[in-house]
């Protein structure tokens, strides 16, 4: 498998957007695409949650249509324990949720969530047709036992059990339409301990974003980050023999991929070209870099089924400045063994026909994820709701002032180095302007954006005003930038989840 992820969560395409990138993806070398469409098309399972602006039924097949056209295998991903934030914002559907106060979750015991996931899956298939793949989605399930019954029977037997069963049964109408489950793999590698009696048939996205083979730490589900001379106990028990497979001293940083193949599963791995902690103007280049190369390398591996490419919305940068990690799998394709440096010689001749060095020095420069420029900044997340005014000037009162202005006051004149090489690289170079403008609107928006902030923390002499009138006009830039890219209402939608709290926090 060679995939690409279309995460509808935080935005919804134009049609035409759409195709054009399909078109590129397929020019890329994807074989296949996951759609995570959300509230997107026009439910009628479900139909509180539909976005105004959402896809009908028969205009989303005929997107679907185009993409196996293209020769692409399409994959719905429809979530059916986390990440219910669409579904569950909705008054009617909270008695769904695990929780009463949060819907993030659905509660795996209740017969009407069984049944309700059911019926969706059953739409599902209307759409897509008879489909080789269905993914259950499944990930970061964090209220996992916190209800009532849900505590109890978590308490008889496990979390793990909890979880399993849940997945195990609500799996059983996509094997009884002949396709492959797929589920993201962090909630059993979190709770493995019953993971002997998931489902083998159930194929498990292996996701892992923030590693790659230069790190010195390991990730470890449930625990985050541990130095690799201070692996837990418990740890090494279970997962020892993959983390050191050759007793030496070099760990491998992707060891669950192994670990779940030789438990029985088909296994893929899943890179980023967005994730959080990034900032919402452009990526951390080179941890996207590191990670997209050596994912996809060890996806390659025999006992492994290819890779998917994962493209997060809620971090709201768009396609256009992720292409630099798109084109990836297209370049190992042709150079198994090829180096990032090759990469870059090998992307400058599909896309500006010219060497720039400048280009890659300029989005190194842009690549430090800053205080009031990242998602959790701007508290947007996936349940997509309206922002509070006083938002950003609450998260800045958390801030730790000295220590943040060092660094804004650091990273602001790397972006305005970044600005100038960016605009270098766009006079000197007529061939693909189009990107560059993206790549340069972007540093003026990570630039006002640090002024603003370090002005908001008291550490600037410039005046509120003037950043203030340079970030409007940055919003109506912006704004038109989005305008062949999402559609009228989410456009609208992410435009204030960007700027208009960081605005109100000027204002005042």
């Amino acid at each position: 498998m060679n995939g690409f992820h279309i995460d509808m969560n935080g935005a919804l395409y134009p049609k035409q957007y759409l195709v054009k990138w399909l078109e590129e993806l397929a020019d890329l070398n994807y074989d296949t695409i996951l759609w995570e469409v959300e509230n997107g098309i026009q439910w009628e399972t479900c139909p509180e949650c539909v976005a105004p602006d959402a896809f009908s039924k028969s205009e989303f097949k005929e997107i679907l249509q185009i993409s196996r056209d293209l020769g692409f295998e399409n994959i719905p991903l429809f979530q059916t324990i986390g990440h219910a934030e669409y579904v569950l914002k909705n008054k009617e559907y909270l008695y769904l949720s695990e929780l009463s106060d949060n819907f993030q979750q659905y509660c795996p015991l209740k017969d009407e969530v069984k049944g309700f996931l059911n019926t969706w899956i059953h739409e599902y298939y209307e759409i897509f047709g008879d489909v080789k793949y269905f993914h259950i989605g499944a990930d970061e399930a964090y209220n996992l036992g916190e209800c009532s019954d849900c505590k109890e029977k978590a308490t008889n037997s496990s979390l793990s059990k909890l979880y399993i069963d849940h997945i195990n049964e609500t799996i059983k109408p996509i094997l009884e339409k002949g396709s492959i489950p797929i589920i993201w793999a962090d909630m059993v590698l979190h709770h493995f301990d019953a993971l002997d009696s998931l489902d083998k048939r159930i194929l498990l996205f292996d996701w892992n974003y923030g590693k790659h083979n230069k790190v010195d730490t390991l990730h470890i589900w449930g625990k985050k980050n541990v130095a690799f001379n201070n692996i837990p106990e418990e740890t090494m028990k279970e997962f020892g023999d993959y983390i050191f497979p050759d007793k030496n001293s070099t760990p491998e940083i992707f060891y669950t991929a192994d670990y779940l193949a030789n438990k029985g599963f088909q296994v893929v791995t899943c890179p980023a070209s967005s994730h959080y902690g990034d900032n919402i103007f452009a990526s951390r280049a080179q941890l996207h870099f590191d990670n997209c190369f050596d994912s996809i390398a060890k996806s390659k591996q025999s006992h492994l089924s290819g890779f998917m490419l994962t493209s997060w919305t809620v971090h709201m940068f768009p396609w256009e400045l992720q292409r630099i990690f798109i084109a990836i799998p297209s370049f190992l394709k042709e150079n198994p063994n090829g180096a990032q440096e090759e990469y870059k010689k090998w992307y400058e001749n599909k896309y500006f026909q010219a060497s720039l060095p400048s280009f890659w020095k300029a989005v190194d420069l842009i690549s430090t994820p800053v205080l009031g420029s990242r998602t959790r900044d701007t508290v947007h997340n996936k349940s997509n709701l309206k922002i509070e005014k006083e938002a950003f000037s609450t998260q800045l009162q958390k801030a730790e002032t000295t220590t943040e202005s060092t660094k804004l006051n650091q990273t602001i004149k790397e972006f305005e180095e970044a600005l100038s090489l960016f605009q270098k690289v766009r006079n000197e170079n007529s061939n693909n302007t189009y990107e560059v403008d993206h790549w340069i609107l972007a540093t003026k928006n990570l630039i006002t954006r640090s002024q603003g902030t370090l002005q908001l923390l008291g550490e600037n002499q410039k005046d509120n005003n003037t950043i203030l009138k340079t970030s409007q006009e940055l919003k109506t830039e912006t704004e038109k930038m989005y305008q062949d890219k999402l559609s009228p209402i989410r456009r609208s939608e992410i435009i204030h989840w960007i700027y208009d709290s960081f605005h109100h926090a000027l204002e005042n």
